[in-house]
């Protein structure tokens, strides 16, 4: 009786997820960037920052938005990255949506390396339970003045206090770059 009653639990906590994914709220938290053997140290190198993002659920299907970091406070970095984003997301399940966005950005830095950046990403968001949604996200990124791209990996997991408040907490690596970004934030969904 007990495990059917778990099992009841469980499966409960499962279909209320059903339509807790939300596309209009407002990020914003600390981060920090780690550059693995960079630049020829011997020594990892991490930077401190801060963000700020927003997006807002235009229809049933599309949403925009925009964001704004800045990282590190030193002669040896001050970066700011701001750009905004258009994004299609599509039920996939009562518990997972698919998502798409472009992405158009600018990076500017106190060492000279300034440049325009566009990006197409892709994921799922999967509202395991009401409190606790895994975010994946799988996508490329076009840096214009290196001639470069880079893909990025990143995963989230958003815990949700009720439908409007949450915290999270999320890792992101770039392939050639040897970059891992860590960010600690809280969320606000309208």
């Amino acid at each position: 009786m007990r495990k059917i009653l778990i099992t009841t639990l469980l499966l409960s906590s499962n279909l209320k997820a059903d339509n807790n994914i939300s596309y209009s709220y407002l990020d914003f938290g600390l981060t920090s960037t780690v550059f693995n053997d960079t630049m020829g140290l011997p020594y990892d190198i991490s930077v401190p920052g801060r963000y700020i993002k927003g997006s807002f659920d235009l229809s049933k299907t599309f949403y925009i938005g925009g964001y704004y970091k800045h990282k590190g406070n030193t002669s040896l970095s001050d970066t700011n990255n701001y750009g905004l984003f258009l994004g299609l997301h599509k039920n996939l399940t009562t518990q997972t949506d698919f998502y798409a966005e472009l992405d158009a950005a600018r990076i500017d830095t106190n060492y000279g390396f300034d440049s325009n950046v566009y990006g197409l990403s892709a994921g799922s968001r999967t509202a395991f339970t009401e409190n606790f949604e895994l975010i994946s996200r799988l996508g490329y990124k076009y840096i214009h003045a290196s001639s470069q791209g880079d893909v990025e990996v990143a995963l989230t997991g958003l815990f949700k206090f009720n439908p409007s408040h949450a915290v999270f907490l999320e890792l992101e690596a770039y392939d050639d770059l040897d970059v891992v970004e860590r960010k600690l934030g809280y969320r606000f969904s309208f």
